[in-house]
C-alpha cells in the first residue's frame, strides 16, 4: 500500500475521491462452484449454484495518495453447488447449501472520469467461517418426489462429508460509483483452503470454493 501511494501521489488528477472514512452497504448475486482434484472429483457433476450476498463495508481513502484506499467489512455469502443424476427413471437432485460469514480486507485504487463518476478496483484476502452446511438429496421417481434426505457438510457421519468450517482466500473487485453514493461491483473470490479433512480424505484430494458475484451498493 505504501509503495502504491508513493508512486501514484506523483501524478496529478483533475478528479480525486473524497479523503477519509466512509461506510457502505452492498447486496447482490453469488454464482458459486467447486474446484476439485483426486477423489473429490466425485463432486464434478455438480454445477454452479446462485445465492445471495449481503454485507457492510468501510472504505478509507488515504490522504494525498491520488485515490489509493483500504476497504474492510463483513459479508454473509450463500454458496455451494447443485446437480442431478438420472438412472432408469430415478432422478437424484443434489444441492450443497453453504453459508459463510466472510471478512474481506482489500487495498484498491479509484480514478475519476468526472467529478461524479469514478471507477475502482481492489484486491486482498478474505477470512471466513462456515455457519450453515448441508446437502439436500431429493429423489424423484417418474418425475414425482419420492424422498428428501439431508446430510451435513461439516459433520462426520453416515453419508456426511466431514469438511472444514474455516475458509481463507483471495478476492478481487472492479466497479464504478456515481455521485459518491451509488456503487456497482463485479468480482471473484478464490478459496485457497482445501476443505477436505483427513483421514477421511487423503492429502492428494482437494476441494476449494470459487465464487463470482455482482453487487449493488449505497454509500452513506
Amino acid at each position: 500500500m505504501a509503495m502504491a501511494a508513493i508512486s501514484l501521489s506523483s501524478f496529478a488528477f483533475d478528479y480525486e475521491p473524497e479523503e477519509g472514512l466512509t461506510w457502505q452497504g452492498e447486496i447482490g448475486l453469488n454464482v458459486s462452484s467447486f474446484n476439485t482434484k483426486g477423489a473429490a472429483s466425485v463432486y464434478d457433476y455438480l454445477s454452479a449454484k446462485p445465492g445471495l450476498t449481503i454485507g457492510g463495508y468501510g472504505r478509507y481513502v488515504l490522504p494525498g495518495c491520488a485515490g489509493v484506499y483500504g476497504k474492510f467489512g463483513v459479508k454473509y455469502d450463500m454458496l455451494g453447488a447443485k446437480g442431478s443424476t438420472e438412472i432408469a427413471g430415478v432422478e437424484n437432485e443434489y444441492t450443497v447449501k453453504l453459508h459463510y460469514i466472510n471478512i474481506p480486507i482489500h487495498v484498491g485504487y479509484m480514478y475519476g472520469f468526472t467529478e461524479d463518476f469514478f471507477i475502482h478496483a481492489d484486491v486482498g484476502p478474505y477470512f471466513g467461517l462456515g455457519v450453515v452446511g448441508k446437502n439436500v438429496d431429493k429423489v424423484y421417481v417418474n418425475d414425482k418426489l419420492s424422498a428428501t434426505n439431508t446430510y451435513s457438510w461439516y459433520k462426520d457421519g453416515n453419508n456426511d462429508d466431514d469438511m472444514k468450517r474455516l475458509e481463507c482466500g483471495l478476492g478481487f473487485n472492479v466497479g464504478c460509483e456515481y455521485l459518491n453514493t451509488y456503487i456497482f461491483n463485479v468480482g471473484c473470490d478464490w478459496g485457497l483452503v482445501n476443505q477436505l479433512k483427513e483421514p477421511k480424505w487423503s492429502k492428494k484430494d482437494k476441494l476449494t470454493n470459487f465464487n463470482f458475484h455482482i453487487t449493488l451498493g449505497y454509500r452513506l
